[in-house]
Parts: structure tokens; C-alpha cells; sequence
């Protein structure tokens, strides 16, 4: 075996990948809200209160509330702004304000109320008969409306000279069609057309001439998958256009001096399966693009935060989060200020001047030294384990722990770990996060003779056990684990070999050092790695084929062809990664070169790094950079057919390295290729891929 080492050991990887910041919330209010809408200081919250509770079938009240954020930061309520009574409750959709004028959807139709010096006051409404006000949105003065939930138009609606509030714009639907969402600003307007419960048919552009509005522009629907939704989020400011899509992230529409045109679409790392489902929302600021939908990761809603470039880039900076494992469901921005809901709780996030995070840190100890590491307790030295070197803690008397330096608040804290021996049953080895002191950290623990895996923390001294699952393995002498442990804000997972196993949330640390712990065990811990955000899921994102004949799902993936070059890919482009996966060659060609394998950082058909299981018996790991191959190392290898191997294939700052059934045998420093997706790849080879994962650590 030959591992090819061209780099020392600790790394700070340069540049640093912009992984998005998770931001958790600050609860608002103590009461119950249904609907929202804010600008600035000002927010108007809605509820719903029983008219007699006695009654079974009893009448419900719609209440408006408005509360204030005062000098010191502190929400309070002022007043009651309005009351409807009804038998049903008004939609999600019913509030919108801007800082002086507001718009409720009642059941009793659209009411539009003005900010006075005696506070919010409701305005006469000159228009007959009252609009239902289905999805009101506020621009400064104007109140757009729409007719109804699949409306013959968009009613654009301002204040006239007597102080009344009147039509002075109508955006008409196509023909057989309606408006089923809509929004604009001060020149320009975006409405989706299509019947209700329908696929929409696409969306159209209006843009302001004087007083008259006229349509500029047209696209279809750019869904092509049956049961996918286009829509029903959508915004548009000064030029700029998002609608939400179920394949992708947001599609993005721009106004350029020949007109509008597609853009492309909003990534999203994290999203759910096929692409990141629908937005629940949008809207768009001069600095952002705020979204929300689903995330992996938390496994529930979240806030995406987009920020917008001078080059015209829009870039994913933040995902914004309640503390607990309810999700974020609708979300509003006003400046650097965002509010969201979540289960008739309002939460208020205040924007970073910044979305800087720290680099990414990594340690192989290849140059022999383990500098940055401060030892707590225990014996550990840079060791050589075959061709390779490892940090191994030898004494088997007691505790053992060692941190590296860097404080962290949101870290993923990963460890190649062989356990090497145990002092007695249930004895352990794992790995820390959030260190403050030897009386304050979160740990997780692989133990023998008990066979768990142990989520853990120690605050002021005192132990405690968060989550308990058996490992997946027994934990044995020799039995090797790739370890992650993720604090992020107050959601802490863990996973082994980039599978979660176990999750909980706890907020008694919020920052810390990384390192590793263990107690009368020895072991060895290799490619150390610490990043600042959340473990990313890519395995079930964006799975395509680039050629070849393939099968592909989340749980695997199966390539017949024995033609030629054959390649698919999953995930968005991501810095590091990893991909692994039970691998079988099922045929190699009859005669010529053959091989299959995984690659990482995928840009293009020329430019990726992968690895092979070559026909002629060997284990071979190559880049290919503007098409031309070169070869990073070989070692001997027998890849009989239908013979299964565990495969994983990673990339982390400058360092690729290949491990089989977990043992590192190929490693390369100095990568050039810095970004792009996972996959598996071969070359007229027919094979497998079952319990197939890709992550981002």
C-alpha cells in the first residue's frame, strides 16, 4: 500500500467556502398568531378567538393586533385594530403592510387601515362590491388584491384625492385562465396564471407606463415533471423576479435592456428531496432574497436567506431556525430584520453585519507534528499506522481528551477512529464539540460490551445523557468508525459514515472548542475535520445522469452500459464532500481498458477527481482537468465481479483521499479542482451502488 502525502498536516483550507450561517430565532410575542405582517418596528398580528366557547358549533372572532418594538428591543402590544366575526378563519395570506398603510383579508372581504398619529385607523374603501382581498401585498401606497383565490384579475388600489381608497389598475388574466398569485412593486408586477388546483400555465410580467400598466413579458411553466408545482411564491423588485419551483430552487427571472429572461435558479444545499420542494413564500429587498421550505438537515421548514451581489450573483448566506424541531413556515423581511412563523409562534431574527464564518479545519498529521492541539488528559503522539499517520491514544488507566484550537458556535466535528483496545466493558472513544472547559462540553461516546452510542453532555460539572442508540457495530477491538458530531445552534446530531443515527436539542452551550475524548480506551483518530455549519445531505438532490445507462435513487444507483465513459451525479456544487457507497463491478468489458468507481468535485465532463477499480487489479486515484488524466496513485487491488466493497471517495480543502472498507489506502494533496458535485463513474463497466451516501461535512 502507498498513500501519497505532498502536504503537511493541519490545514486551514483557503478560501474559505461560504457555507450558509444558521441563524436561530428570538420567540416575539407570548400570544397566540395566526397571520402576520411587518414593516420596520410596526408588526400586525392576527388570531382567532372563539365567540362562545359554549357553543359547539360556535362562531369564531378575526382579530387584529398591532404591537411595537421599543428602544429596548421589546415587542408590545398597543391595540386592537379590528374584529371580524365569521364562521371560518382568514387565510394565511390575509396581512400586508408597509410603514403606513396596512391591509387585512377578512372574511368580510379587503380592509385597508392607515397609520395616524392616533394610531392604526381603518379607511374608507371606494370600491364595489368590496374585494375578498385574497393575497394582499402593500408597495408604499398601493394595495394590490386579488379578486379571489383563482381571480379574473389584480386589482391595484390607491388613495385618492378625497383621502378614499379606490381601483386605478386592473392586471387582467389570459383568456379560459386566472390569477392564482401575484405581486409587484412600484413599476413592476408578476402574476401566475392557471386555473386552481391546476398545473399553472406560467407567469406574465406588467410593467408601469404613466398610469397604465402593460405586459412586457411571458414564460411557461418550466416544470416539466408531472405533479410538479410552479409556483405559488413569487416576487419581483427593481428588475428582479423569483418563482418558486419543485425540481430546483427558485427560478429567477431578469429584466436586461432586451427584456426579461430565465436566469437559472436559487440554490439551495440542504433542500429536500427532488431539488428542495416548493418555497412556502417569497420576497425580495434590495440586499435579499428570503425564502422558506424544506430542509434536510433540520428535517422540517426553514428560512433560506439569499444575498444579492454587486456582480449580480446571488448567494445562499444564512438558513434561519426556531430552537426546537417545529419548523418555519412563512417568513417576512424589513430591512435587516426578519420575522417568521412557526405553529402560532412569531419569531424575530436580527441580520449579521456579516456572513464571514471561520475556515475549515482539517488534520491529518502527516507532517508527523500535532501542533494546535492542547491535551487534556491521557497519552497521545503522532504515530504511523502502515503508510499512513494517525494520532493515537495509548493509556488505558482513565479519561483521555485533547482540543484543537479554534472557537467555534456552529461546528461539525468529524474522525477517521479505530478503536485500538478497551480497559473493561463499557469503556468508550468520541468526540467532543463546544468545549469551554473540562466542566462544559457536549460529547458522543461508541462504547464496547454495552455496544451504544452515547449523545452526552457536561454542564457545571454534571453529566447528562441527551440520546442513547445502539452503534452500528459492535465496538470491538479493530472496528473502525467515521464519526461526525454536529452542533448547530441548538439542534445536536450525530452521524457514522455520514448516515445520522441520532438527534436532540439543547441549548446549555452555545460555543466552543472541537477535539476528541475518550475513557480507558486506546485508539487512533485520523483526518480530523471541523466546519462551520451543518452537516449537508446530497445523495437524493439533483440525481441525474450526464451518460452512461443508468438507474438511479437515493438509496443507489446501477450503470448497464458497457460502451463507454458513463457518469451521474447528485447534490449542488459543494466545496467538500463525500460520497460513499457498497460498490460492485458486475461486468468489466471483455477486452481493453475497464473500470468503475465515485468522483467528487465534478464540474464538467473534463474536469473532476475520481476513483477506480481497475479490470487489471488495481485501485487507482486520477484527476481530469481540462480533459487530460493524470494519475495521483496506485495500489494493488482485486475487484472480483459481484464481489461487494465498501467505497467512500472524499474531498476536504486540498486533500482527496480514498478509503476501502474504511482503511485509507490513497491520499493527494494540492487538489486543484475547488467545487462541484458527487457521482459515481465508469468506463465500460456495468456496475452497482446500494446504500448510497453523499454529504458535505
Amino acid at each position: 500500500m502507498r498513500i501519497l502525502i505532498a502536504l503537511g498536516a493541519l490545514l486551514a483550507c483557503a478560501p474559505a467556502f461560504a457555507r450558509p450561517v444558521v441563524i436561530e430565532g428570538k420567540e416575539l410575542v407570548t400570544q397566540n398568531s395566526d397571520l402576520y405582517a411587518f414593516a420596520g418596528d410596526d408588526v400586525i398580528i392576527t388570531r382567532v378567538e372563539e365567540v362562545d366557547p359554549s357553543d359547539v358549533e360556535t362562531e369564531i372572532w378575526n382579530i387584529a393586533d398591532a404591537w411595537h418594538r421599543n428602544a429596548n428591543g421589546q415587542w408590545a402590544f398597543v391595540k386592537e385594530v379590528f374584529r371580524d366575526r365569521s364562521t371560518w378563519a382568514a387565510s394565511r395570506e390575509g396581512v400586508a403592510m408597509s410603514a403606513t398603510v396596512a391591509a387585512l383579508s377578512f372574511p368580510s372581504g379587503l380592509h385597508i387601515f392607515e397609520k395616524t398619529a392616533a394610531g392604526w385607523v381603518e379607511a374608507p374603501l371606494d370600491v364595489s362590491p368590496r374585494p375578498t382581498g385574497y393575497q394582499p401585498r402593500v408597495r408604499a401606497n398601493t394595495v394590490l388584491s386579488l379578486t379571489a383565490d383563482c381571480g379574473t384579475g389584480a386589482l391595484l388600489i390607491d388613495k385618492s384625492a378625497n383621502g378614499h381608497w379606490t381601483t386605478t389598475a386592473t392586471l387582467p388574466a389570459t383568456s379560459g385562465a386566472c390569477i392564482t398569485s401575484a405581486d409587484f412593486d412600484g413599476a413592476q408586477a408578476i402574476v401566475i396564471d392557471g386555473p386552481l388546483n391546476a398545473a399553472p400555465q406560467g407567469i406574465r410580467i406588467f410593467e408601469r407606463s404613466g398610469s397604465a400598466w402593460m405586459q412586457t413579458a411571458s414564460f411557461p411553466n418550466p416544470e416539466t415533471a408531472p405533479n410538479m408545482l410552479f409556483g405559488p411564491a413569487l416576487a419581483i423588485h427593481k428588475g428582479l423576479a423569483v418563482v418558486s419551483g419543485t425540481t430546483t430552487g427558485p427560478h429567477v427571472y431578469r429584466r436586461g435592456a432586451a427584456g426579461w429572461t430565465h436566469a437559472g435558479t436559487l440554490v439551495k444545499e440542504d433542500a429536500y428531496d427532488n431539488g428542495g420542494g416548493y418555497d412556502r413564500n417569497l420576497e425580495i429587498t434590495d440586499s435579499y432574497v428570503l425564502g422558506s421550505g424544506g430542509n434536510n438537515n433540520r428535517r422540517t421548514e426553514v428560512g433560506y436567506l439569499w444575498r444579492r451581489n454587486a456582480d449580480q450573483t446571488i448567494e445562499h448566506v444564512a438558513d434561519l431556525v426556531s430552537d426546537g424541531s417545529n419548523g418555519i413556515f412563512w417568513t417576512e423581511i424589513s430591512g435587516n430584520r426578519v420575522l417568521a412563523s412557526e405553529f402560532g409562534t412569531l419569531w424575530s431574527f436580527d441580520l449579521p453585519a456579516t456572513y464571514t464564518q471561520p475556515p475549515v479545519t482539517q488534520d491529518d498529521f502527516e507532517n508527523g507534528a500535532s501542533s494546535g492541539w492542547v491535551v487534556k488528559a491521557g497519552q497521545f503522539a503522532v504515530a504511523t499506522d502502515g503508510a499512513t499517520r494517525v494520532y493515537r491514544q495509548s493509556n488505558l488507566a482513565g479519561d483521555f481528551g485533547a482540543v484543537l484550537a479554534g472557537d467555534y458556535t456552529n461546528e461539525t466535528v468529524s474522525a477517521d477512529i479505530r478503536m485500538n483496545a478497551f480497559n473493561g466493558d463499557d469503556r468508550w472513544v468520541g468526540l467532543v464539540a463546544r468545549y469551554v472547559d473540562e466542566n462544559n462540553y457536549y460529547y458522543v461516546t461508541l462504547r464496547n460490551g454495552t455496544d451504544q452510542l452515547l449523545l452526552k453532555k457536561r454542564v457545571d460539572g454534571v453529566y447528562s445523557t441527551i440520546a442513547n442508540i445502539g452503534a452500528p457495530t459492535g465496538v470491538t477491538p479493530g472496528a473502525r468508525y467515521r464519526l461526525t458530531l454536529e452542533c448547530s445552534g441548538s439542534l445536536i446530531q450525530v452521524y457514522v459514515d455520514g448516515v445520522l443515527l441520532t438527534r436532540a436539542f439543547d441549548k446549555s452551550l452555545t460555543h466552543g472548542q472541537a477535539g476528541v475524548r475518550g475513557y480507558k480506551a486506546a485508539a487512533d483518530f485520523d483526518n480530523f475535520v471541523v466546519t462551520p455549519g451543518p452537516l449537508t445531505l446530497l445523495t437524493s438532490q439533483d440525481q441525474h445522469a450526464i451518460d452512461g445507462t443508468w438507474s438511479l435513487s437515493p438509496e443507489g444507483m446501477s450503470q448497464t452500459s458497457l460502451a463507454g465513459n458513463a457518469r451521474a451525479v447528485s447534490g449542488v456544487k459543494t466545496e467538500d464532500q463525500a460520497i460513499q457507497a457498497v460498490f460492485r463491478v458486475e461486468q468489466f468489458a471483455a477486452s481493453g481498458a475497464s473500470w468503475a468507481g465515485l468522483m467528487v468535485r465534478y464540474t464538467d465532463p473534463g474536469n473532476y477527481y475520481y476513483v477506480t477499480a481497475r479490470k487489471e487489479g488495481q485501485l487507482s486515484l486520477r484527476k481530469l482537468t481540462n480533459g487530460a488524466i493524470t494519475v495521483l496513485g496506485t495500489v494493488p487491488f482485486t475487484m472480483a465481479p459481484n464481489t461487494a466493497v465498501k467505497l467512500r471517495l472524499e474531498a476536504v480543502g486540498d486533500k482527496v483521499r480514498v478509503f476501502s472498507n474504511d482503511v485509507l489506502l490513497l491520499q493527494s494533496a494540492g487538489a486543484e479542482i475547488r467545487k462541484g458535485q458527487a457521482g459515481g463513474v465508469t468506463y465500460r463497466a456495468a456496475a452497482s451502488y446500494s446504500a448510497l451516501n453523499a454529504w458535505e461535512p
